[in-house]
Order: structure tokens, then C-alpha cells, then sequence
């Protein structure tokens, strides 16, 4: 913060008669000695400063252990990755059942996958789910190169609103290779963020 105080600095009283070139303190004395409010004001802007510099410093948070608790109308953002193993066999088609048990949680956004097969667009979902705590999300690909290994479908941009830690269930409702069969063994796995 920047205060004016509205006293000369001496650069401007260097050339009024009687004063020094050199900006002295014994130079700029007459002045101060002719204004007494000015030097009144100088003082209480001089200590509402540091009274606002000392407030400052003993309200700030200091390092992340020491903060409190988020309290209940609280709100934070983080992501899930929904990571889909197709057990070996190249993945075309999928779909999974996502939700929230526990925790107050709200989708705001869906992120689409690492594999180039699935990370030209995000998955396809309803997009009146974004205000539930479930969601079904789902994809599929005409690309000649399929992931085969475990593989990022989607990631979910999510809203946890107070203090309690979320849990996620994911159920996977529908894996299939090109050919639109099943994939069986395939499996869904939730990874949080770090």
C-alpha cells in the first residue's frame, strides 16, 4: 500500500531560498517546524501502517499443517482418473457407472483420455448428471490403434463441498473389442488425485 502523506520531499524544497541543494534533514526541519499538522498526519498515517502490517502478518496462514479444517460451506476442487484394464484385448467400447457415497461431491466437468484413441474429445455422458453425485460416462473409437494395457478413459473434475474425504465407486457396465464383443476380466479402477 502506497500512502500519501503530503509533506515536500526534499527534492522539492532543494530550490527554495534558504534551502540546501543537498536535501538534509536540517534543511527540511523549517518546514516541518512551520507545519506542525503535517507532521501530526505524517504520525498517524505512520502508525495506521504499521498497525496494518502487523495485522497482516499475524492473520496470514502459515504452511499447510498448521491451517484449520475446511469449514462446512467450504467448497475445494480435484479429479478422479477412471482407468480402465481390458485384460489384453484392444478396447473400442466402454462404459462406467461413477459415483460418490460418502462426502458432498458435485461433477463440474469431464476430461477426456491419455490414449490418442480416446483424448480427441471427452467421454460422452448426461449432462444433467453434472449436478448429481453419479454419473454415467462412456466412449468408443474407430481408431486402427486400440489401448490393449491399462489405460486413462476419463478424468472427472469434481466440487467437494466441506471437511468429510469422498469415496468413489466406479462399477465398469460395458468393455467390448472392434468386433462390439465383451471383454471379459476387464476392470475399472478410481485414482484420485495426489
Amino acid at each position: 500500500m502506497i500512502f500519501h502523506t503530503g509533506l515536500r520531499t526534499a527534492s522539492r524544497t532543494q530550490n527554495k531560498p534558504g534551502h540546501s541543494r543537498t536535501g538534509s534533514a536540517r534543511s527540511a526541519a523549517p518546514d516541518r517546524a512551520e507545519n506542525p499538522k503535517r507532521v501530526h498526519r505524517l504520525t498517524a498515517l505512520t502508525t495506521l501502517a504499521t498497525a496494518l502490517i502487523a495485522l497482516l502478518g499475524v492473520t496470514r496462514p502459515v504452511g499447510g499443517d498448521d491451517r484449520p479444517a475446511a469449514p462446512a460451506n467450504e467448497s475445494r476442487f480435484t479429479y478422479v482418473d477412471l482407468t480402465i484394464d481390458p485384460a489384453g484385448k484392444p478396447l473400442a467400447a466402454w462404459q462406467i457407472e461413477f459415483a460418490a457415497e460418502a462426502g458432498t461431491v458435485s461433477l463440474v466437468g469431464i476430461e477426456a483420455g491419455e490414449h490418442p484413441a480416446y483424448a480427441k474429445r471427452p467421454a460422452f455422458y448426461d449432462p444433467a448428471a453434472l449436478t448429481g453425485r453419479r454419473v454415467i460416462v462412456g466412449d468408443y473409437s474407430l481408431e486402427k490403434t486400440l489401448p490393449a494395457a491399462p489405460t486413462r478413459v476419463a478424468r472427472l473434475m469434481l466440487e467437494i463441498r466441506g471437511p468429510a474425504a469422498p469415496q468413489y465407486v466406479a462399477k465398469l457396465t460395458a468393455a467390448a473389442d472392434p468386433d462390439g464383443k465383451p471383454i471379459p476380466g476387464a476392470t475399472v479402477t478410481v485414482v484420485p488425485a495426489p
